[in-house]
């Protein structure tokens, strides 16, 4: 699927309109930019439609785990379409505010 795509990264790799999604269950933990110290920061951006998409998939996902990440991006055509689900223990954090993810997290693990 051809995604969105601002140009290439130092490392070669296509810079696309991607975000990570960090979820505890149903709870949006954080999201931010998927590459990290990217170039094209300035040109990522994401919209209310996004944001609704991965808060349904995480409604889904919440039924089988608890701690994960989705990442989404943007087609070429506008569309916003699921990339990955993976075990949030071993994501990367990307553009994400640590204080903020990790805050949010223990007071989600408190509720």
């Amino acid at each position: 699927m051809p995604l969105k795509t601002f140009g290439l990264g130092k490392d070669g790799l296509p810079q696309t309109n991607e975000w990570r999604f960090f979820y505890f269950g149903r709870q949006r933990l954080s999201y931010a930019y998927y590459w990290p110290g990217s170039d094209y920061l300035d040109q990522a951006s994401i919209t209310s439609d996004a944001l609704a998409l991965a808060d349904r998939i995480a409604a889904i996902v919440a039924q089988f785990v608890q701690f994960f990440v989705l990442d989404l991006a943007e087609t070429e055509s506008g569309d916003w379409i699921l990339i990955e689900v993976n075990d949030a223990q071993q994501s990367v954090p990307s553009e994400h505010d640590l204080d903020e993810l990790y805050g949010n997290l223990r007071l989600a693990i408190q509720a």
